[in-house]
């Protein structure tokens, strides 16, 4: 039984060791603001000296870009989701982004392909259709609206979003749920143009797609899932229900506004039913109309703030 602690010990100090040095080479990249000029490869070489693994190498460069180009859409052309597609000097476009540090999601991307292939890293420039905003939900994206990248890890390509991530010239924090995100959990709010791309395990059409509610990063960080919902637009009279796995002990609230009206938020009524695995919630909209239903949620007796897990579009009046 002593040896058996002793073990467990062991295994805990070293996942507390990892977690710190993580923190630590974090913050390394993050604050290493490289003023000496737009050379890709004075960078990279700066940013990858401390990193051991090609993991240490991704993650670098990843938080750097994230922490350090400001999101700027003032510019933004059509042509820019070409940059998949099109035969262009990425070398050069993406040294433009690094003298400029400012862009859109084409701009981060393309920065960060160039950087992780210039560490030697398998990488491409991924184009698709993302459900960012809470009026997609359950809605067709009618065009294009994102670009992300894939790099090749352990065996196998993984995703990565440096414009989710980014913390926007420092009005946000750094958001590493979508460095290496599972793939399960990026098909909730990401779909490439090119199924192969996300690997063999996206069976998802763009139909499903446009099909699912606006899934927010924290419905996974807060254990919800495996799975989540599918159907992201609800034709009801009055009541909603739902389910959503879960076996912690969680707490919800519900807000919701007419469609495309924000600033008209106000709480709605609903009840959360404990189940085996999760919860049932029923929730109700008085009011005829299109409405956008919001699901917030928050771990027991926590008493920071709800988090946004779940966008629904909701059309009462009619009969379900």
């Amino acid at each position: 039984m002593n040896w058996l602690l002793v073990i467990v010990g062991w295994l805990f100090g070293l996942v507390i060791a990892q977690a710190q040095s993580l923190v630590s080479f974090d913050n390394q990249a993050k604050t290493n603001r490289f003023d000496t000029g737009d050379e890709l490869s004075k960078l990279v070489n700066t940013l990858i000296t401390p990193a051991q693994t090609d993991l240490e190498k991704a993650r670098a460069l990843f938080v750097w870009v994230a922490s350090n180009v400001h999101y700027d859409d003032s510019n933004i052309k059509p042509y820019r989701f070409g940059y998949a597609v099109k035969s262009i000097d990425t070398v050069s476009a993406a040294t433009n982004v690094l003298r400029n540090k400012r862009g859109v999601c084409t701009d981060y991307s393309l920065l960060l392909y160039q950087l992780l292939k210039s560490a030697g890293l398998s990488v491409r420039i991924i184009t698709g259709y993302a459900k960012g905003q809470p009026d997609q939900a359950g809605t067709p994206i009618r065009s294009i609206n994102h670009q992300w990248n894939m790099v090749f890890l352990d065996h196998r390509w993984q995703p990565l979003d440096a414009t989710w991530a980014s913390t926007n010239n420092g009005t946000r924090p750094l958001n590493m749920y979508y460095f290496l995100t599972p793939p399960a959990q990026f098909r909730a709010d990401h779909f490439s143009t090119d199924p192969a791309e996300l690997g063999s395990e996206q069976s998802t059409t763009k139909a499903e797609f446009d099909a699912l509610p606006r899934v927010y990063n924290s419905y996974f960080t807060l254990g919800f899932g495996p799975d989540f919902p599918r159907q992201g637009l609800y034709q009801i009279n009055k009541k909603i229900q739902l389910s959503v796995e879960n076996c912690a002990d969680m707490e919800f609230a519900v807000l919701a506004h007419r469609y495309g009206q924000p600033k008209n938020e106000r709480p709605i009524y609903y009840r959360a039913f404990r189940q085996k695995t999760g919860y049932s919630l029923t929730m109700q909209v008085f009011r005829d109309g299109v409405y956008s239903v919001h699901v917030l949620s928050r771990p027991k007796g926590d008493p920071g703030d709800y988090q946004l897990i779940l966008t629904f579009t909701v059309i009462s009046g009619t009969k379900s």
